[in-house]
C-alpha cells in the first residue's frame, strides 16, 4: 500500500475527531454556497498555497479532517451535472486547496475548473484562479498562461505578477522582468517583488519542483522556497 495512502487511512478516523465540522450542504440537501463561503474563509489563509502555513500541530489537525470531509462530500459530484458556474469555481478552488495538502485532488480540480469556464469563459475570478493553481503545479504549470492572460485582460492584475515569472521560466528573461516591473509600480509596497526583481537580475532566481508536485521559486543564495503564486484569489 502507498506510505501516503496508509498514514491517511489510519490517521483519518483520529483527525475527525479533532476536526471543526463543515459540509458543503444545506439542511434540504441543496449545495450551500453559505456553507462553502465558510469553509473558504476558515481554511483559505492557511492551505491556498504550498507549504501550507499551520498554526500549531492541533490546528494542522482540525484543518485536515475538516478537509477530509468537505473533500469527500465534493468527490461525490460531477461537475458536469451542474450549471452554477462561480459555485463550480468555489468547489474547483477548494479541491485546489486539497491538492497543497497531499489530497490528491489536481486533477479534480481543474475538470471543475474547466466545467466553469465553459458555462462562463468571461469570468475574471475563475480563469485567475484556474491559472494560479495550474502555475502551482509541476504538470501543468505552462497550461496556466492563457488563464492568466484572460483573467488580466479582464482587469486582474496580479496575474501579471505569475505571468512574469511563468516568462522567466520559460527562458524569456526580458519579457518576464518587463512583467515584473509593470506590477511592481503598481505595487509599490509589495517588497517581495522587487526582491524577485532583484534576484533574476543577479541571476540568483531558482524554480524548483517539489515532491508534492507544486512549483516553487528560490529567491537569493541560500534563500526561502516560495511558492510561485503570489496572490490566492482574484480581486473580485
Amino acid at each position: 500500500m502507498n506510505a501516503k495512502i496508509f498514514v491517511l487511512t489510519i490517521l483519518a478516523p483520529i483527525c475527525l475527531q479533532a476536526g471543526q465540522v463543515f459540509t458543503i450542504y444545506d439542511e434540504d440537501k441543496n449545495l450551500s454556497r453559505e456553507l462553502i463561503t465558510e469553509y473558504i474563509e476558515w481554511a483559505g489563509p492557511f492551505i491556498r498555497q504550498y507549504p501550507p502555513r499551520f498554526q500549531s500541530e492541533e490546528h494542522q489537525k482540525k484543518i485536515f479532517a475538516s478537509s477530509l470531509m468537505i473533500l469527500g462530500d465534493i468527490k461525490k459530484i460531477d461537475p458536469s451535472q451542474l450549471e452554477d458556474a462561480p459555485l463550480l469555481a468555489d468547489l474547483a478552488y477548494i479541491l485546489s486547496m486539497g491538492h497543497n495538502i497531499h489530497m490528491g485532488t489536481a486533477d479534480l480540480s481543474k475538470r471543475f475548473f474547466e466545467r466553469s469556464l465553459e458555462i462562463d469563459p468571461e469570468s475574471q475570478k475563475a480563469n485567475y484562479l484556474m491559472g494560479m493553481f495550474l502555475a502551482g503545479t509541476r504538470k501543468y504549470q505552462f497550461d496556466s498562461i492563457p488563464y492568466l492572460e484572460k483573467a488580466l485582460e479582464l482587469g486582474e492584475v496580479d496575474a501579471q505578477f505569475t505571468l512574469g515569472l511563468l516568462a522567466v521560466n520559460q527562458g524569456d528573461r526580458m519579457r518576464g522582468l518587463e512583467m515584473l516591473k509593470a506590477y511592481s509600480k503598481s505595487h509599490p509596497d509589495n517588497d517581495h517583488v522587487v526582491k524577485v526583481i532583484e534576484a533574476i537580475e543577479k541571476e540568483e532566481l531558482e524554480f524548483r519542483t517539489s515532491d508534492s508536485q507544486v512549483l516553487e521559486l528560490k529567491v537569493g543564495k541560500g534563500g526561502a522556497k516560495k511558492p510561485v503564486i503570489s496572490k490566492p484569489q482574484a480581486s473580485e
